[in-house]
């Protein structure tokens, strides 16, 4: 065989072997879970007994992720993302400063479900692989609460209200690779909600969008 074919054979061996192990790389599905701390902001009160101006305000919570994704290219991902936010509530603040149901044995709380679809950018494909992300999608929000006064001054009982909403999400953080197929890391998320509108057994509590910051540690498996 001659020198010209022989490298001619060489090189196209090297490019189709090269051309495998770069689909091999980003033709594969993952499965992302997250755990960490929730910190909502203030939301703000459009409707109820304690008039239609004030906070709702909350206790540190906690976030848990999952997340199923494909790699559409080294750079590039899209997922699917849901799992579970829980805030505790810790008052209802009037503009005066008033703590309308601190002392009344009220115990409320947020869960919130996020349903998401996020496209995920990472510049870097080293040991570790720095990310930023978008999100949007909507969240399912349970307000469950006991005792809580909605339009007298009389505890009200059971409160038990859903709702669904548009959900909008920004994250970032970093991840390190252990294996080829396993990543642990630490993010942040940031999720954003439009208002929510709670209505059980004839009362309503009218509320601004939810707005929560959370620190999550990562885990990451690809297949």
């Amino acid at each position: 065989m001659k020198r010209s074919n022989v490298l001619t054979v060489a090189g196209v061996s090297t490019l189709l072997a090269a051309w495998t192990g770069h689909a091999q790389s980003v033709n594969n599905f993952y499965f992302d879970t997250g755990l960490g701390a929730a910190f909502q902001q203030d939301a703000s009160i459009h409707t109820s007994a304690f008039g239609n101006s004030g906070n709702v305000e909350f206790d540190p919570g906690i976030r848990a992720d999952l997340h199923f994704g494909y790699n559409i290219t080294r750079c590039f991902a899209a997922e699917l993302e849901s799992g579970v936010i829980w805030n505790n509530i810790k008052n209802f603040q009037t503009p005066g400063g008033d703590n309308k149901a601190s002392t009344l044995g009220y115990s409320a709380e947020l869960y919130e479900v996020p349903v998401l679809a996020n496209f995920i950018y990472r510049p870097l494909h080293g040991a570790f692989q720095p990310y930023i992300g978008v999100g949007c999608g909507g969240t399912a929000g349970i307000f469950d609460s006991e005792n809580v006064p909605l339009y007298s001054n009389a505890n009200s009982g059971r409160f038990n209200a859903n709702d669904w909403t548009f959900a909008y999400q920004a994250e970032l953080g970093l991840k390190y690779a252990i294996t080829s197929s396993i990543q642990l890391g630490l993010g942040y998320e940031f999720l954003g909600t439009t208002s929510h509108d709670w209505t059980d057994n004839g009362y309503t509590l009218k509320t601004g969008g939810t707005m929560t910051h959370a620190v999550v540690a990562s885990f990451t498996w690809e297949f």
